[in-house]
């Protein structure tokens, strides 16, 4: 028996990077199609989970309660996903048939698949809550349009990701089953695409209003329930480019992940550590730590979305003003 190989437990393992699989005489890997490299899977690891634990201190904090199940628990999967591949950048097995062979997490793949989901429901959220307290004359939609529009969809597109995923990460013997599961999660990231790119148009226009100061004309409960000051309005504008760079950095991840899924997990795509560190880590890792620096609490606080019958036709005296929300809320 070659030295590579030793006995540990009454299993035979594979205790050496690179170590040769002695049915095939090759390197034989399980699901990445690569040996995951420890210093990125560690570095990954450490500052989602500094992200995370920072979010979720900040949503306390600012009792904005809704960040801790989209911001927090999306990047506590994330760092779950990336803890599960440096537990698989060590992780090495044998099996009978085979021989060693270095091992894989198909819960690290799926989870790395639909986490994002939870931080697109943010921004979503987020946007919502600038209408609210600056001006729902710039908005097409309402604040609770937006929730029942975009987090629907996103919480589809994250049921469709999760299913397929599960198939495709437990269907390594069977490539049919695999590439029904690949199918289906590409359906869910384009369902997540689609739904980002009419949000992006959406955000693009309020924007656009807000800063100019230009409303929609002719609009029926078109005047703000809030009173707001220049600084206020100075720091929506920050939001605004917080949530503009978050959302267009997970919406070019999700373009990279649906042509992943498109070529298979056989591609060269999915083959590629480096491409998936590039658009998938780092481009989510960037979206999390621009929402700690840009934070709504801090720019925007705690605001309590109104329903539609608190806002007021344009020139009308306000019914609902900041006071009152607030006491409503006490």
């Amino acid at each position: 028996m070659p030295e590579l190989y030793q006995v540990v437990n009454t299993t035979l393992v594979n205790p050496v990077v690179g170590s040769l699989n002695l049915a095939t005489g090759e390197v034989e890997y399980d699901s990445y199609g690569y040996q995951v490299n420890l210093g990125s899977a560690i570095f990954f690891t450490v500052f989602f989970a500094l992200s995370t634990l920072l979010h979720t201190y900040q949503a306390i904090h600012y009792k904005l309660w809704w960040l801790l199940w989209t911001l927090s628990l999306g990047g506590l999967g994330e760092t779950i996903g990336w803890a599960g591949r440096l537990w698989s950048s060590r992780s090495f097995s044998w099996v009978a048939e085979e021989g060693g062979y270095w091992t894989s997490s198909n819960g690290a793949i799926v989870t790395l698949i639909f986490c994002p989901a939870f931080l697109a429901a943010a921004n979503y959220l987020i946007l919502g809550l600038l209408i609210a307290k600056h001006g729902i004359q710039f908005s097409r939609l309402t604040p609770r349009m937006y929730l029942g529009l975009f987090v629907t969809a996103d919480i589809f597109s994250l049921a469709i990701q999760s299913l397929g995923g599960g198939i495709a990460a437990g269907s390594q013997d069977d490539p049919k089953a695999q590439k029904r599961g690949s199918d289906i999660a590409m359906a869910g990231i384009f369902l997540q695409l689609a739904a980002m790119l009419v949000f992006t148009g959406f955000l693009i226009e309020f924007s656009w209003r807000f800063f100019k100061e230009r409303p929609i004309t002719g609009r029926a409960f078109a005047v703000t329930v809030f009173e707001t000051t220049d600084q206020e309005r100075k720091n929506a504008k920050l939001l605004i480019v917080g949530v503009s760079i978050a959302n267009f950095l997970i919406f070019v991840r999700s373009l990279f992940r649906a042509i992943e899924f498109a070529q298979g997990w056989g591609g060269a795509i999915y083959k590629s550590e480096p491409l998936f560190c590039i658009f998938d880590g780092t481009l989510i890792l960037l979206s999390l730590y621009t929402l700690n620096v840009l934070h709504p609490g801090r720019l925007v606080g705690a605001v309590r979305i109104p329903r539609r019958r608190e806002f007021i036709n344009a020139g009308e005296t306000p019914m609902v003003t900041e006071d009152k929300v607030e006491s409503q809320k006490a």
